[in-house]
Order: structure tokens, then C-alpha cells, then sequence
């Protein structure tokens, strides 16, 4: 990228993939004219690190030291702190999710749940006075201007949220157009999977641009997560478990649960009484062709209260 040459750049997702890459463009090129912009489609940045109330992390639950290059920076900045809840002496660590290999470290946010880590990197991308980050935004689709640049047009406010029932959408107005930008950058692979409905922030692209994704990234794992609040603090097993014995575990050859955490162990969050466990892909993906997330017609059904918490909510705490 030349220096001399201003460089508009829009990126799509603003989760933790598309938060640190723009944090880290904005560093890169802090010399340079480089403006971008950040699309996401939630109620506001975290994607699948996002936390609830502050508490409650619905999605990614950790960050793994082995993955993650800008884990001694973030550290550094105050952003991350190592987390060493206690586990049972005799469980086996898996490879892929959980925690890794007993020389390997994980951390987590100092404060504000795994979302922390995301609001922290954003707050960095607008002070820099070079980018804008709009959320409650669907992209709608990408299309190329004259001069080899990019129009991004995109719906926002209620129509752009992915769990608002159809019936309740507003009627379609005219999308708004943004741009031009000289570069176009999509952090979400879910753009890729799920046709008319999906939780992403960017509608499929051309045919041609899924094919390529997907020889890369071949696999979508679904997940469901059971957030357990213990309310009688004074005679119940997973309390005494939290406090006394373990704060985290992972399951190994298990049908139903993957791993589970106990929240009060976690820095930046107070102690409570509230695990935290993720199921197997298999299990979600048995339960979402069982209870179906969308009609034939693509339009998203929205969960029955009272299906989660005798469904998947209750065989998981099981």
C-alpha cells in the first residue's frame, strides 16, 4: 500500500476476528491516510465472543495462548490476563477446544467478559480518528464501482438484526449505499454456510467467493451453550464444586457436553455462582435438524423459551 495514496478500506464483522484485524491495520499503517470502516449486524461488537449482562460469555469462552500472536501485546496493554482455574488432576486436555497442552497458558478479558477484549480493541480503532464502526448493519451485498473500487450497500436498525422474526420487519426501504472503498474485508465464514438466514453481518457473496471459502474452511461448528445459576448458595453441589474442588472441565468422548466453566474463577468477572457449558458439535447439530432454526422458506423461527429449558438447556445441566 503506497504511502502517499489514501486507502479506503471497509471490513466486514466486528467480532474478535475483525476488531483485532482492523486494530492491527490502523497500527500497521498509523503513518499512512488508510480510513476504514466496520460493519457488524449485531445489537453491538462481539459476535461469537460476545458476553451477556457482563456475566454470561454465550460463545467463545477463552483465549488459547498457542493460537494467537497478539496475546503478549494484549497482555502488555492490560487487555488480557492469564486465567488458571483449578481442574480435575486426572482429566486428560483435549487439542481442539478446552484447554491445551499443560505447557500452554489461556487468558481472558480483565473486565467486561470475553466481549471486553472486543470493546477494548474498538475503542483503539475510533481513537485513532481513521475509523468508523457501524453496528446494528447488514451488508447486503458488494458491488464493484468504476475505477476498480467497491459500493458496500447495507440495511440497518431493526431490519439488520438476525433474531427479530420476519413478520415483525419493518418493510424494505432503499439500502444505503457506502463507499467507495478501494478494499473489502470479510471476517465472517458464516457468510458462506447458511443461504437466506444466518447470523453474520454480510449476506453470501458471488458464487465464485463461497467456493473459495469453503476450500479453505470446509466446516461450520454449531454450538449450544447453557448458562446454570445457582440460586440456594447454601446446599448445592455445583457451589461447593466451584469453590472447593473444580472450576473447569472438559469431556472427553462425550455425546452431549464439551466443556464447562465455573464463571466466578474468570479475572475481570465477580464471584457467582453461575457455570457455564458448551455443548458438542454433535449435539447441536442433532438438535438444530431436530428443532429446525428456519422454515422451508429461509424465514428464521425464533427459539421457544420453554423448548431451551427442557431441551437442550436440561440434558446439557444433566
Amino acid at each position: 500500500m503506497s504511502e502517499t495514496t489514501p486507502k479506503t478500506i471497509a471490513v466486514i464483522g466486528c467480532g474478535l476476528g475483525g476488531a483485532s484485524f482492523a486494530s492491527s491495520l490502523l497500527t500497521l499503517f498509523a503513518d499512512t491516510d488508510v480510513v476504514l470502516t466496520v460493519f457488524d449486524q449485531g445489537r453491538g461488537p462481539g459476535g461469537r465472543s460476545s458476553t451477556r449482562d457482563g456475566l454470561h460469555d454465550h460463545g467463545c469462552q477463552f483465549i488459547r495462548g498457542d493460537v494467537a500472536t497478539l496475546i503478549s501485546d494484549w497482555v502488555s496493554e492490560g487487555k488480557l490476563q492469564e486465567w488458571q482455574p483449578k481442574t480435575a488432576a486426572q482429566q486428560q486436555r483435549t487439542k481442539f477446544f478446552g484447554f491445551p497442552t499443560e505447557d500452554d497458558s489461556v487468558f481472558y478479558p480483565t473486565t467486561g467478559g470475553m466481549t471486553g477484549l472486543v470493546h477494548s480493541l474498538c475503542k483503539d480503532i475510533e481513537s485513532s480518528g481513521k475509523a468508523t464502526i457501524k453496528t446494528s448493519t447488514h451488508v447486503l451485498g458488494v458491488e464493484r464501482s468504476q475505477h476498480d473500487q467497491y459500493i458496500v450497500k447495507s440495511e440497518c436498525g431493526i431490519r439488520a438484526i438476525h433474531d427479530i422474526p420476519d413478520s415483525e420487519r419493518p418493510d424494505a426501504s432503499e439500502p444505503d449505499v457506502n463507499g467507495p472503498f478501494d478494499y473489502v474485508i470479510f471476517t465472517d465464514p458464516s457468510t458462506t454456510t447458511l443461504g437466506s438466514w444466518m447470523r453474520a453481518s454480510a449476506s453470501n457473496p458471488s458464487e465464485t467467493f463461497v467456493e473459495k471459502v469453503k476450500s479453505r474452511i470446509p466446516v461450520r461448528v454449531p454450538l449450544f451453550t447453557v448458562v446454570v445459576s445457582v440460586f440456594d448458595e447454601d446446599d448445592n453441589i455445583l457451589k461447593s464444586i466451584g469453590d472447593d474442588k473444580i472450576e473447569a472441565l472438559t469431556f472427553d468422548e462425550a455425546k452431549t457436553c464439551w466443556f464447562a466453566a465455573f464463571n466466578g474463577s474468570k479475572p475481570g468477572l465477580s464471584k457467582s455462582t453461575t457455570w457455564i457449558i458448551i455443548s458438542t458439535p454433535s449435539f447441536a447439530v442433532d438438535e438444530v435438524e431436530r428443532v429446525p432454526m428456519q422454515t422451508p422458506e429461509g424465514e428464521f423461527i425464533p427459539q421457544d423459551k420453554n423448548y431451551l429449558i427442557t431441551g437442550p438447556c436440561k440434558i446439557m445441566a444433566d
